[in-house]
């Protein structure tokens, strides 16, 4: 689970905590010191390209519940 904080000049953190963690009496916050703002941006250019590609291999649609259920079945399998 990713929690993200802010961090404030004088130090001090501001999180808005999951509703999963509320209650909780203790929680350890380990930083990611190589984690940057490119992780908040969406690179649009790349994706439409995989976007493309992925049009391109001719896969018939299904609807949600088609992938849902051989998802499922994959699972049980």
């Amino acid at each position: 689970m990713i929690v993200r904080v802010v961090v404030e000049k004088d130090g001090a953190l501001k999180v808005k905590a999951p509703e999963q963690l509320h209650g909780l009496e203790e929680l350890d916050l380990v930083a990611d010191e190589e984690a940057d703002d490119s992780r908040n941006e969406t690179n649009w250019p790349e994706l439409w390209k995989a976007l493309d590609g992925v049009d391109r291999l001719g896969i018939p649609p299904r609807s949600h519940e088609e992938i849902l259920r051989e998802l499922r079945e994959f699972r049980e399998g």
